[in-house]
């Protein structure tokens, strides 16, 4: 059984003016669920990329600051292979639980952690942040197989947001450019699209 502040190598947290904070992780093994259904898609791979990793896993946790704190963690693991396009497997388990146990430790939050697992409601939110094609992906496969949410902050946007985190950071590694300027830039892209005039809520 894996201990609720067990986690493998907490790189960085980063805190952005109108843009909230975010946690990235190697990985958070807490955070694995059992998946009940999977949800998968293609994207257009970049074919001409230099590689410098075959295989890279990262976890992200993000959290809005403001009157309410919307907040959400993903992660997953992408393996490169040969082809024209990159594999989606969006991992969906452990449904909805209003009294779920808030056992994954945040690096956030210290009050109060994530209830591990992906319901159906966040989703598409994952979907449409991975589908963000800001920072390029090599011909392969991501699986999301991390996620913890809460039970009374988390929302689809938040997972979207965290979705474009955790593309952000595989890309980076995958690629040897800096992972926390490509977090940074997923970050501040999310408030712009959410918070077009800068406030943040």
């Amino acid at each position: 059984m894996v201990e609720a502040d067990e986690r493998i190598a907490t790189g960085m947290i980063l805190n952005i003016d109108r843009a909230g904070a975010a946690a990235v992780s190697v990985d958070i093994p807490q955070a694995a669920y059992t998946p009940t259904a999977e949800v998968g898609f293609s994207l257009r791979a970049s074919t001409d990329l230099h590689v410098v990793a075959h295989g890279v896993r990262y976890t992200v946790e993000v959290q809005r600051r403001g009157g309410i704190t919307p907040r959400a963690l993903l992660g997953g693991e992408f393996l490169v292979s040969a082809g024209g396009a990159s594999a989606v497997n969006i991992l969906v388990g452990d449904p909805w639980d209003e009294a779920g146990k808030h056992v994954i430790k945040s690096e956030l939050n210290r009050l109060r952690g994530f209830v591990p697992g992906l319901p159906t409601d966040f989703v598409e939110g994952v979907r449409s942040g991975v589908m963000q094609n800001d920072w390029p992906l090599p011909p392969g496969v991501l699986t999301i197989d991390r996620a913890g949410y809460d039970v009374m902050e988390s929302s689809s946007p938040i997972f979207m947001e965290a979705a474009m985190v955790l593309r952000a950071c595989i890309s980076a590694e995958l690629t040897g450019h800096a992972v926390e300027h490509n977090a940074k830039e997923a970050m501040l892209k999310f408030a712009s699209m959410v918070y077009p005039a800068g406030r943040e809520g």
